[in-house]
């Protein structure tokens, strides 16, 4: 079985902490699917990543000094599920619920003077109903310790205020990421851990002075349709085609695989459309072929369709075909107009150009619409004097010129 492609697309901001946390696709247990930090004194926005089904956003901003602070998605104001206080120090949580997929952002705003520190999660497999818990304690001694009631899909996000107060042990963890600690404006360190059975999260720490820790229960019991374990695209050159292959270790009520394709990531086409097993329990191999692949870079995605009608879809993948296209003007010498025969391997608009002898640009045209294969596109010449021109043609990054005479 191949491994997954490293080719698939994934942004990356230069304040961006890429974790891909799925603790059991399968079964759809909550996850973390990415996560973005920032720290600063004033209004910023987060950007992160949202694929896959039931994702929400929530929001932890670690913050001292200022009056209040509060956060926007999609313009809509969030729901402020908590908030923590450890001396001048805050902590406040936000929630976003129905998140899209592709890039989403969360505008923090800040009042008054301060620091902050935050964190924006992109949580999927959350349950519509989904319940959130918060547990905090603030105590002194050397064997405290905060504990959150959780079962088997659930997902605890938290952590500590100072630094001194280190992570001794967790309890009720099959699974646990660690962010890099942080010291301004205050100390800390948060983590974030998967649910064994249905027991306690309990995390210990050791300290002799007071300190405040946090700690927010999600929960998740989604079943995902498919569990994917490989989506792979190659340009195969000898044969002109994409060769498409995909794995799936489970299917539930999984009716039909769609393969798309795009150039500009918001217009897609359909490739293909492979029928699902339904249901299964075991490694499952798929394959198709795009047999008129586009012309230069192009991304395809998997959508996964159930039989109730609700999808799913894969990340992108990557695919570079070499440009090979033709043009033809007719009639040339040319009288009111000419004709361009383009013959196109991808359907990215056409930019045509008229220059003089003189190298002035005296007209222009462009194409949106272009399919793929031939193309004739009419240009009106009666208003040119009569002499040589030359015709530039742009597709993408790709440019050609021609010569015509005007009779």
């Amino acid at each position: 079985m191949r491994g997954i492609s490293k080719r698939v697309l994934c942004p990356l901001f230069f304040y961006c902490v890429l974790l891909i946390v799925s603790f059991n696709k399968a079964s759809g247990q909550a996850a973390i699917y990415s996560t973005v930090l920032a720290s600063g004194n004033s209004n910023t926005s987060l950007t992160v990543v949202c694929e896959g089904s039931s994702m929400q956003l929530l929001l932890v901003v670690h913050y001292t000094g200022f009056n209040y602070v509060s956060a926007t998605y999609n313009n809509n104001a969030s729901n402020d599920i908590g908030n923590i206080a450890s001396g001048n120090d805050h902590i406040s949580m936000f929630m976003f619920s129905a998140v899209s997929g592709g890039k989403q952002t969360v505008k923090l705003s800040v009042v008054g003077t301060g620091t902050y520190y935050t964190e924006l999660f992109a949580l999927k497999n959350v349950s519509s109903t989904n319940s959130i818990s918060i547990t905090t304690t603030s105590t002194s001694g050397t064997n405290a310790s905060v504990s959150v009631s959780g079962e088997s899909k659930d997902l605890l996000i938290g952590g500590i205020f100072d630094l001194s107060c280190g992570v001794t042990s967790i309890s009720g963890a099959t699974s646990q990421e660690k962010i890099a600690s942080f010291t301004s404006p205050y100390a800390g360190e948060d983590d974030y851990v998967s649910a064994s059975s249905s027991s306690k999260f309990s995390w210990s720490f050791s300290s002799s002075t007071s300190y405040t820790a946090w700690a927010v229960k999600i929960s998740g019991t989604i079943a995902l349709p498919i569990s994917l374990l490989d989506f792979d695209t190659q340009y195969v050159p000898d044969r002109s085609i994409v060769d498409i292959n995909w794995t799936t270790a489970t299917e539930i009520d999984n009716s039909y695989f769609t393969i798309e394709k795009t150039t500009d990531g918001i217009n897609y086409t359909t490739v293909a459309t492979v029928a699902g097993a339904g249901n299964s329990d075991h490694v499952l191999n798929y394959s198709t072929v795009d047999e008129s692949p586009w012309g230069g870079t192009s991304y395809y995605r998997l959508k996964q369709t159930d039989y109730d009608g609700n999808y799913t879809y894969s990340g992108t993948m990557i695919v570079n075909v070499p440009l090979h296209y033709a043009v033809n003007i007719f009639p040339n010498p040319a009288s009111d107009h000419t004709v361009v025969q383009y013959n196109s391997d991808s359907p990215a608009p056409l930019i045509v150009e008229i220059f003089n002898a003189q190298g002035m640009l005296v007209s222009s045209y462009d194409f949106a619409t272009v399919q793929t294969g031939d193309n004739r596109f009419t240009i009106n010449t009666a208003s040119l004097s009569q002499g040589a021109y030359i015709m530039r043609l742009t597709s993408g990054t790709t440019t050609t010129s021609h010569k015509f005479i005007k009779q």
